[in-house]
């Protein structure tokens, strides 16, 4: 028989301390800051239409 107990699981979840939100508002912030978002949605080249150009050239 275990006895392992893992914390929090028969209870209500612990609250997160200021600088444990603090710590994950930082890093959504630089996940957010890194995704590229400059070109507008729809003006992607389609992996077919890639694949035909590169073969235009190669």
């Amino acid at each position: 028989m275990s006895r392992f107990v893992s914390a929090g699981t028969d209870e209500a979840p612990t609250p997160r301390d200021e600088a444990w939100q603090k710590a994950q508002a930082e890093i959504e912030a630089k996940r957010q800051q890194s995704t590229p978002s400059s070109a507008p949605q729809g003006s992607e080249k389609s992996l077919y239409e890639t694949l035909q150009a590169n073969k235009e050239f190669g």
